[in-house]
């Protein structure tokens, strides 16, 4: 008897919790939210999207590369002048350009929202 009203209290809590998350996903409740950091440099040394880095600019016909990662990109121990999009660009040739999308402590999951925000822009 015991055993039928443990049940019978576990099986309708399951039920509401299960009501409860189907009812807020039709909503939408709460909002999805896209959550996460950028660059902690100086400004002047950011591009356009907020990341350490040249600002990105090329043409039709250059060959493009984008670095993504964590803090080995977003290189703050390397002099402007010497970041390794510059360093790589420079071994690639005239028509080669290569930006940096990351920032320290980025995981697989921020990376590929950066790179989103690459592509979208």
């Amino acid at each position: 008897m015991w055993m039928t009203r443990i049940s019978l209290v576990f099986m309708s809590i399951f039920l509401t919790l299960t009501g409860v998350e189907l009812g807020l996903r039709i909503l939408d409740q709460p909002e999805s939210r896209v959550s996460g950091w950028k660059s902690r440099s100086n400004p002047v040394e950011s591009n356009e999207l907020g990341f350490r880095g040249r600002p990105i600019r090329y043409s039709d016909t250059d060959y493009v590369v984008v670095f993504v990662g964590d803090s080995q990109v977003e290189a703050e121990a390397c002099a402007y002048e010497w970041l390794p999009e510059k360093r790589l660009e420079y071994y690639l040739g005239a028509n080669t350009r290569v930006f940096s999308v990351g920032a320290s402590g980025y995981g697989q999951d921020q990376e590929l929202l950066a790179l989103k925000e690459y592509f979208q822009k």
